[in-house]
């Protein structure tokens, strides 16, 4: 998405890869606030969020792969990784919420130019 307007709450699918890129949001300002619920039974979600902006991520695998959250990694079965990604000072706040049965979940951090 280009605009926060165009960032859904929630995404979701059966099998495969949930992707969702946030650095090209031309005004992350209006991420402030929301939480983005990302959903699957088995595969992958991968969230790339931009580094001006501050992250609280909760991320579940109920059972069994691996949550990476820019370098955090814990993988097993019932993974449940709760992580901050400072974004600095006086910044928008964004939750995610990223729920998955089998699989593999990524956050990454990346500069927003």
């Amino acid at each position: 998405p280009l605009a926060a307007a165009d960032v859904r709450d929630s995404y979701s699918v059966t099998a495969g890869q949930v992707s969702l890129d946030l650095t090209k949001v031309s005004n992350p300002a209006a991420l402030d606030g929301r939480t983005l619920e990302l959903r699957a039974e088995a595969g992958e979600i991968v969230v790339i969020v931009p580094d001006d902006v501050d992250v609280d991520v909760d991320a579940t695998i109920r059972f069994g792969g691996e949550v990476d959250v820019d370098g955090y990694i814990q993988s097993g079965n019932g993974v449940d990784v709760t992580r901050h990604l400072e974004g600095g000072t006086d910044v928008p706040q964004l939750s995610l919420q990223l729920d998955l049965l089998v699989g593999h979940i990524q956050v990454i951090q990346e500069d927003a130019s």
